[in-house]
């Protein structure tokens, strides 16, 4: 349609008819559609991904290891340091029986404990596989699977024992009042921790002189003459399951 001159000669619009309305109408209605459709499409979107990665978003939601194990008795960092491991928690008493767990291995159903740390106040120790030690025995050991070794600011007598036939290696400080025991077993199938028995028993001088000397500042040992009722069963015999408190 031609323009049309006022009469200053200035070009001026025709004025629109109603087949020009709503040849205009149509592509409005259709972006206000379409918009609709792509913003519903995007909010589903962001709903799922949020769902999915909410996990990584909040780090701060996931498990705060503590500073102290077994009741406060001993330092995580020390624990960690001398264990080689990544500690998240622990379950059980320091008085009586702690197991160490890993924040590593959280994506199945493993086991996490790592070691377990036992105050047995007996002046024997049951192993749970028919063997049974007291300082004697540890004292006269031929096999050459028992190592002594010295911390001489403690009373009592320090053992690395490596038992082959169930993969576990001991640390023991034995007294006539108790034996501490601190296990590791199978560490070849922990997702933390010593790769092996070897290096276990390796690290065990260090890591049981830490624990005695923590056990003994924090007085959960015995202070009197042995009982002669027996503790419960020592849990490394049964690495599957763990007590419930």
């Amino acid at each position: 349609m031609p323009l049309s001159r006022r009469s200053n000669g200035e070009h001026v619009n025709p004025p629109r008819t109603a087949a020009d309305q709503d040849r205009g109408d149509e592509p409005t209605t259709y972006t206000r559609q379409h918009l609709l459709v792509v913003g519903a499409t995007l909010l589903i979107v962001l709903a799922v991904v949020a769902v999915v990665v909410r996990p990584t978003w909040l780090p701060w939601e996931k498990e705060t290891p503590p500073t102290s194990l077994c009741d406060g008795v001993y330092a995580t960092s020390e624990i960690n340091r001398l264990a080689h491991m990544q500690t998240v928690g622990y379950w059980g008493s320091g008085r009586d029986l702690c197991g160490i767990r890993t924040e590593k291995g959280a994506e199945d159903d493993s086991d996490r404990r790592i070691f377990v740390i036992r105050i047995w106040p007996l002046e024997n120790f049951n192993t749970g596989y028919g063997i049974e030690w007291d300082r004697d025995a540890l004292a006269s050991d031929t096999s050459g699977d028992v190592k002594r070794f010295d911390v001489p600011d403690l009373e009592g007598e320090f053992y690395t024992w490596h038992y082959r036939a169930e993969n576990t290696a001991y640390g023991f400080w034995v007294t006539d009042r108790f034996f501490l025991v601190v296990s590791f077993y199978n560490p070849d199938q922990q997702p933390d921790g010593p790769a092996t028995t070897e290096q276990a028993l390796e690290l065990m001088p260090d890591l049981l002189s830490y624990i005695a000397h923590q056990a003994d500042q924090h007085g959960v040992l015995p202070s009197t003459t042995p009982t002669t009722e027996p503790p419960p069963a020592d849990p490394t015999t049964q690495p599957g399951t763990e007590p419930t408190s």
